[in-house]
């Protein structure tokens, strides 16, 4: 699974710099991928406060809360 995080955070960078390059950085559509950034982001962390404080600044604290619980879900499922 985090496999899978890292190739979407891949992905994400090269969209957002093709909206740089593209320069439609102020069309609004960079502000939209930052939750979800931040959500991949989350995952790929620490799972410390530090960490989550510094990579969550556009999320909510109960969307926080509940990726990190689905994460864990996820992992103890797994193994």
């Amino acid at each position: 699974m985090t496999n899978f995080f890292s190739s979407f955070s891949y992905n994400l960078n090269h969209l957002t710099e093709w909206l740089r390059d593209q320069s439609l950085q102020d069309s609004g559509a960079a502000e939209c991928l930052l939750p979800l950034t931040q959500a991949v982001q989350l995952f790929l962390c620490k799972k410390d406060e530090t960490s989550i404080s510094n990579v969550c600044t556009k999320l909510t604290i109960v969307q926080v809360r509940e990726f990190l619980h689905f994460s864990h879900s996820f992992s103890s499922s797994n193994g």
